[in-house]
């Protein structure tokens, strides 16, 4: 599937006015052919959708490229009520493209960016001409879950911004949880003090993609996905975090914005609030990995205690997938996501083709 991008920049407002945020849009290339059988019936009616996607802390918004591209392949393949239109890709505030073009405007901000600071992102694209009145699905993969949640705040429960939620590896924590961990603080000072001193300069992109795949877990990732974060995760030298480099390519997301995203975790349990609310009156599917390897399991399953109020419309295991599903698994998460929104007529996927 050959998609058409095109990225947009929109301005934030009130105490958001001195961001800007970043967007992308694609869409299927002039001239594919998107199938229009739905269920054998005459005539079309179906509806079009938009999907709107959220990436985790640390990476970018291009990261959801290859997950895009498989789930309009499958979709030109299949019998299905719904047609996505066109998908859209937000970067957080401080991350991807955002943080070259916020870059002076985050030096006053150290305390970096927060789930409600990303979520007014979203409020700003909901607002302008490109979504007014559209039919929105919302994906958010691990921090990006929960700005997609919590950007339904603000929004009656009769008059919701989204038709539908997908929640990939979610990781959100009830307040007890979060409770017991700040009782010991070990493991948040771990990852901060991991994330200040990780490697963020080298000599070219060829240097960097090859330290990349050596070592985890960026080895563990699609070559396409990784390729991405070499494309467009990358900035050449010099930026205002290293004035003095002159020569090659660092981060987009520089350390102190990426260190500081980890110091909003209670706002999990905002996410879970909201989605006690969300749960009755919209879908809400949650996808996540096989492998527990970066966030327990007991946090993965508070999205969907039913004794909550979470009863979710679906909840799907990727196969040999761990935290970073997107990143590891594109095909397999665009499959999921597929078969979790048209459930009714999963069986009349064209399988032999993919």
């Amino acid at each position: 599937m050959k998609l058409d991008a095109q990225d947009f920049e929109l301005p934030g407002k009130g105490q958001d006015s001195d961001l800007k945020f970043c967007y992308k849009r694609y869409r299927p290339a002039s001239g594919t052919i998107i199938a229009r059988n739905y269920c054998g019936r005459q005539g079309n009616d179906s509806e079009e959708v938009v999907l709107l996607f959220a990436h985790c802390v640390s990476t970018h918004k291009e990261t959801w490229e290859p997950t895009i591209e498989h789930f309009l392949d499958i979709q030109t393949r299949s019998v299905n009520r719904n047609v996505v239109k066109e998908a859209w890709v937000v970067d957080a505030p401080n991350h991807g493209q955002a943080a070259v073009v916020n870059e002076h405007a985050l030096l006053d901000r150290p305390q970096g960016v927060s789930s409600y600071d990303w979520a007014r992102a979203f409020h700003v694209l909901f607002e302008s001409e490109h979504l007014r009145g559209a039919k929105v699905i919302g994906v958010g993969h691990s921090g990006g879950s929960w700005a997609i949640t919590l950007a339904t705040v603000g929004y009656p429960l009769h008059q919701l911004p989204y038709i539908a939620i997908i929640l990939i590896e979610a990781g959100m924590m009830t307040r007890e949880m979060y409770e017991t961990a700040l009782q010991n603080p070990t493991m948040f000072k771990k990852i901060k003090a991991a994330t200040m001193k990780r490697k963020d300069i080298w000599p070219s992109r060829d240097a960097a993609r090859q330290w990349f795949s050596l070592r985890l877990p960026w080895k563990r990732w699609d070559t396409q996905v990784l390729q991405l974060l070499v494309d467009e995760g990358l900035r050449e030298l010099p930026t205002l975090s290293y004035p003095d480099q002159s020569n090659g390519f660092t981060l987009k997301l520089t350390r102190e914005q990426d260190t500081a995203s980890y110091d909003y975790q209670q706002h999990g349990s905002d996410c879970l609030d909201r989605l006690s609310e969300l749960c009755p009156i919209i879908p809400v599917h949650c996808i996540l990995g096989t492998e527990v390897d970066a966030v327990p399991e007991e946090a993965n399953r508070c999205a969907y205690d039913e004794s909550k109020g979470r009863r979710v419309a679906s909840n799907t295991r990727i196969q040999g997938a761990g935290h970073l599903v997107v990143q590891e698994k594109p095909f397999e998460l665009a499959l999921a996501m597929w078969k979790a929104l048209n459930e009714q007529n999963s069986h009349l996927l064209k399988t032999s083709k993919l």
